[in-house]
């Protein structure tokens, strides 16, 4: 058996036992060699069915797999996953106690941007069955994405960040839904788009914002909150899909699996 054989072996064996989505990850950075043969490999076995990716870790999910090492990144091999709720964020936002869930889009579409065949399904918010009212429909984050996905390079470059945040809410300010009864919590989704200090939000008055039930809202990027950015680890240049500081390059978090049913 020659040495490629025996590396294959070893990548199928590796997947048939399960491993959560840190420990693949982890695998596929072992070298640039090694994430170009098994990368597509696991994505192909593993998420072209029920398995997804909660929502709050999908940038690290496609930093560790399509960024890591963006050469060995194949783009030509449809990667299709399903991104889940999961479970709430460690800490709320703004010194609210309600729990939440947040990502920015823009890590997620500098990605997808560039590699087209990367297909997501959202499964965030008409399944969950323990809220009685969701103010949003999964068809309006898939809107939102696809307005990123195929906005200008000029107008997708003065983008700060875009932030899709899910909060619970109490149901008071929800309408009643006559059907839907046994719990007292209710979903919101809001849509923070931050431009870059010098842009104004005139320069996107072409941009689709009807987002159904996403409340959409602009914010201008100032000094603080970008030295702020900086020091976390937000990329500067979002197009290219590249994180300029440390952060998911250096810090593995437990991505786990979720089953979305």
């Amino acid at each position: 058996m020659s040495i490629t054989e025996l590396r294959n072996t070893f990548y199928h064996h590796f997947i048939d036992l399960s491993p959560s989505t840190s420990d693949a990850a982890s695998l596929a950075c072992v070298n640039q060699q090694v994430h170009a043969e098994f990368t597509t490999l696991y994505l192909s076995r593993r998420y072209q069915g029920t398995t997804g990716v909660p929502f709050e870790h999908l940038p690290f999910f496609l930093h560790f797999f399509f960024v890591q090492y963006p050469d060995a990144a194949t783009k030509t091999v449809l990667y299709k996953f399903n991104v889940g709720l999961g479970n709430p964020g460690p800490k709320s936002i703004d010194g609210d106690r309600a729990a939440c869930w947040s990502v920015d889009l823009l890590k997620v579409m500098s990605v997808m941007r560039k590699h087209p065949l990367i297909e997501v399904v959202w499964d965030l918010g008409a399944g969950m069955g323990r809220y009685s009212a969701v103010s949003f429909d999964d068809k309006d984050i898939a809107y939102a994405v696809t307005n990123l996905r195929c906005m200008g390079a000029q107008s997708f470059g003065q983008l700060s960040s875009v932030r899709l945040t899910l909060r619970e809410s109490p149901l008071d300010f929800h309408i009643f839904r006559p059907f839907r009864v046994g719990t007292t919590l209710a979903l919101d989704a809001r849509l923070s788009i931050e431009l870059k200090k010098g842009v104004t939000e005139f320069c996107f008055e072409d941009i689709d914002t009807n987002c159904g039930g996403i409340d959409v809202e602009f914010e201008q990027e100032n000094s603080m909150d970008s030295d702020e950015e900086s020091s976390d680890g937000e990329e500067d240049n979002p197009d290219d899909g590249h994180y300029d500081s440390e952060s998911e390059d250096q810090i593995l978090p437990e991505l786990g699996d979720l089953i979305i049913f």
